[in-house]
């Protein structure tokens, strides 16, 4: 059985929403399909919806935008229960300075300053749609919103912001580096163990840049923005706590449209996973 998945992340990343699709010879309740599959699933990896969409459907090319989160846990002492959910910096971060660097990077940019080395996008020029930094207790949330991210490209904003958060660099260095497009002059890559694919995000059909001119190309061998969504096939979200495979994803409420498949043809099922390690 060939299993289609929304994407990749780096080795170590995690995520509460993953979708991939794959077709099946018998027609299935979309209950009876999500506990046929968490029956024989590890225990790390759990399908919390399947749903049934039509033959056309493609998780990667439908995707209409993904939503990472970075966590960060600010303050003395480590935390057992999250030392793998969350980089620890023993120094208070400075979650206003953060948030007014990260507003220079939303919107369409070239960004080959927080491009890794080896990815093999065909171009660094993305969108972000919404990128902020938030405070939750003990914690900051980097959250981010895009159609698309080059290898590492989130990551790499994570560690620039942490210069800025500890001081380092004034929150108008990542202006500087985005004109600057130089990868040297950015901030070291964080650890993986603090991102989170959290969602990717579907409409009722695929987006306009599929088949023309805007359609990009996921970078490989790192976080990758892919585009899926649009006549859906049995849908199935995973959610787990370790290593999984590409397939990674988002929350437990499924953005996959309900459109039911032809009668005819086999039905094809997009999983959504929730994983939490690497792929």
């Amino acid at each position: 059985m060939k299993v289609r998945g929304a994407g990749r992340t780096d080795a170590g990343v995690h995520a509460e929403g993953q979708t991939a699709s794959f077709d099946t010879e018998k027609r299935w309740g979309d209950r009876s399909l999500r506990d046929a599959l968490n029956a024989h699933l590890p225990d790390d990896l759990a399908c919390v919806e399947a749903r049934e969409v039509s033959d056309a459907f493609d998780p990667r090319r439908w995707a209409w935008g993904k939503h990472y989160r970075y966590r960060w846990l600010d303050r003395p002492t480590r935390s057992p229960l999250r030392i793998d959910r969350a980089w620890h910096i023993r120094r208070p971060l400075d979650a206003l300075a953060m948030a007014a660097a990260a507003a220079h990077l939303v919107g369409r940019h070239d960004f080959s300053a927080f491009r890794a080395a080896g990815c093999t996008a065909a171009h660094p020029v993305r969108v972000i749609e919404a990128l902020t930094v938030t405070r939750h207790a003990d914690e900051l949330w980097l959250d981010a919103r895009g159609q698309g991210f080059l290898r590492h490209m989130v990551r790499i904003i994570a560690g620039s912001l942490t210069e800025v958060g500890l001081g380092n660099q004034p929150p108008d260095w990542t202006a500087e580096l985005l004109s600057g497009r130089d990868r040297a002059l950015a901030g070291r890559t964080a650890p993986a163990h603090g991102l989170t694919l959290v969602e990717v995000r579907y409409e009722r059909g695929p987006p306009p840049w599929v088949d023309g001119a805007e359609a990009e190309e996921p970078a490989s061998g790192g976080s990758t923005e892919d585009y899926s969504s649009s006549s859906p096939p049995p849908s199935s979200k995973l959610s787990s706590s370790s290593s999984m495979s590409p397939l990674t994803s988002s929350s437990s409420s499924s953005s996959i449209p309900p459109i039911p498949s032809s009668s005819s043809s086999p039905i094809s099922s997009p999983p959504s996973i929730s994983s939490s390690s690497s792929e």
